[in-house]
């Protein structure tokens, strides 16, 4: 093996990616996307994409936005019938 190419063999190798963070809740997983957790939920028997937002430094903004989720969700059914029913 010329001597150039052991010593660099390792320089030039790909960065393993790093694990995906993942915040998981009985409403389902949540994968972070740069920005965003992101993730599938069944909202009165349909599939819907959700984007929790995260600020990135550390508060709990997405915590707080799936505690958001969870009221919006329990009260989905009674506002879908409200609003059905206006006249």
């Amino acid at each position: 093996m010329p001597i150039f190419s052991h010593m660099f063999s390792g320089l030039f190798m790909p960065k393993p990616k790093p694990e995906p963070v993942v915040m998981g809740d009985s409403l389902g997983t949540f994968t972070l996307n740069k920005e965003n957790f992101c993730g599938e939920v069944t909202l009165l028997g349909r599939g819907i994409s959700v984007f929790l937002e995260t600020d990135g430094k550390g508060n709990n903004t997405a915590g707080a936005a799936l505690k958001s989720l969870h009221t919006f969700i329990s009260k989905a059914a009674e506002w879908d019938t409200n609003i059905k029913n206006y006249k």
